[in-house]
């Protein structure tokens, strides 16, 4: 588990590879399957979709990562899992955001 081999027939373990970090798999598979979007995986060779992690506020991930990214400065998110960049909410007028904010705050 953890590892996949596309090869048919094969003989011999060294030809199964390990699943990279943001994908998994379970014994016997010919492949391996991604992290939901809005979630990562972080360690190779996983073995179940638990091992994917929902980003935390302030970050988003797409299919597949190994990391989430942080929401850019003046923006943020308020929700955890965000799949994409596109999911960070523009600070209003009159506010602001450090990268990875799960809020914006007003000016002083």
């Amino acid at each position: 588990a953890g590892s996949y081999t596309s090869v048919q027939g094969a003989g011999a373990s060294s030809l199964c590879l390990p699943c990279r970090a943001g994908t998994f798999a379970a014994a016997g598979r010919s492949t391996c399957d991604v992290c939901t979007a809005g979630s990562y995986g972080s360690a190779d060779g996983a073995t179940a979709p638990s091992a994917c992690v929902n980003c935390s506020v302030g970050t988003f991930a797409a299919a597949g990562a190994s990391a989430c990214g942080n929401c850019s400065a003046g923006t943020y998110q308020p929700l955890p899992g965000a799949d994409s960049a596109a999911r960070c909410l523009a600070c209003p007028a009159g506010s602001f955001a450090p990268p990875a904010a799960s809020a914006s705050s007003s000016c002083a």
